[in-house]
């Protein structure tokens, strides 16, 4: 397993995309008026609108870690979706309102 993608949360996604090349180093490898992602070897920095920092961690079967998340305590946040070609995210909450985000690719 490892965090693969972790996506900040932009307002004003064309200023941040400036400050985010320069401080990367990197032009984005994508860039649509609601998603910019940066690619830094397996490492994908992202921009999104949103109200927090998002580490992505990535499992071998979403569906069975966000049940035992779940069964742990954890609640809800963002039921499984696909959100491309063989990439499903999902994301839950712990008891102390952290945002626990998941990440699967086929």
């Amino acid at each position: 397993m490892s965090i693969p993608l972790v996506i900040y949360p932009a307002a004003d996604l064309e200023s941040a995309k400036a400050l985010f090349t320069i401080y990367l180093g990197v032009a984005p490898y994508v860039a649509s008026p609601y998603y910019v992602g940066f690619k830094l070897g397996d490492q994908e920095i992202g921009l999104a609108a949103g109200k927090e920092v998002l580490a992505f961690l990535k499992v071998p079967d979403i569906n069975k870690r966000v049940a035992e998340l779940v069964a742990a305590g954890a609640t809800i946040e963002q039921e499984v979706k696909s959100v491309g070609p063989g990439r499903k995210i999902a994301s839950v909450k712990d008891s102390a309102g952290n945002t626990l985000a998941l990440m699967q690719d086929d």
